[in-house]
């Protein structure tokens, strides 16, 4: 699972979101000596979860709160505009980052330079109003589907495998994201459900192929009709009968297959 995820690039994702999701922020901190001093800090809410986002393209997106539960953060950047000459914060140092229930937050404490002391006036000024985010998902977590009403695929993304940057940008309405790698991820997660559907249709088969089997072996009694006898044949099979019979029903309603039996 590792190999494979680090062979797939990075996605980014530019986020208008709600109004205050950034702001500069006074906070206490306290210095290796002991004392505390009142600094400037950065916060944002750089992922949204639960929620639909706009149009990315030809897609839409979902990231849902568990997403984040097995997910790298150990080495995150707060840059703005995703430009690495741009630092504003680091974990675990400078840069903090909490999962909530609505969204992962960020809090950065901006080094004494130019670009920062630029970015809090930038972010200040109303003139950087929202924040971004880059990430890899996990391979083979995603679920995909079609909205009916519009016919824009709709993917969900269950698992992030690594957090890269969070951060401030000029453009949130400018929704830049690799639909190269998303064309991929939804190409994998077809036929990797045409597969599966291909194998439990042949099970399906399989296994209902034996129930009529059962059906021409009936008991012969003497007094009992051939339904009493089959009636007595199921009573007498064994706990893998009854997982078989019940896997089939199982199988009918995932797949939504329509099978004549006879």
């Amino acid at each position: 699972m590792e190999k494979q995820a680090l062979e797939l690039e990075p996605e980014r994702r530019n986020v208008a979101v709600d109004p205050g999701s950034i702001c500069i922020e006074q906070r206490m901190i306290t210095r290796a000596d002991g004392s505390q001093t009142s600094t400037e800090v950065i916060t944002g809410r750089a992922v949204v979860f639960d929620q639909q986002s706009q149009l990315l393209g030809w897609f839409r997106e979902i990231i849902r709160r568990k997403a984040f539960d097995n997910a790298d953060m150990s080495d995150v950047v707060c840059v703005k505009n995703h430009d690495d000459d741009q630092l504003l914060g680091r974990t675990p140092d400078s840069l903090s980052l909490e999962v909530r229930e609505d969204g992962l937050y960020f809090v950065a404490y901006p080094p004494a330079t130019q670009c920062a002391k630029d970015c809090i006036e930038e972010i200040r000024a109303k003139m950087l109003k929202g924040c971004s985010f880059r990430f890899q998902v996990t391979p083979g977590t995603s679920d995909w589907e079609t909205d009916p009403a519009t016919g824009t695929e709709i993917r969900t993304v269950n698992s992030i495998y690594k957090l890269y940057d969070v951060g401030p940008v000029t453009f949130p309405a400018y929704l830049q994201t690799s639909t190269d790698v998303a064309q991929r991820d939804l190409q994998a997660w077809k036929q990797q459900h045409q597969q599966l559907a291909n194998e439990r249709g042949l099970c399906v088969k399989i296994e209902i192929k034996e129930e009529e089997d059962d059906k021409e072996n009936v008991p012969d009694m003497p007094g009992m009709t051939e339904e009493d006898g089959y009636k007595l044949k199921r009573t007498n099979t064994t706990n893998t009968d009854t997982n078989a019979s019940r896997s089939v029903e199982a199988e009918l309603d995932l797949l939504a297959m329509e099978i004549e039996l006879y």
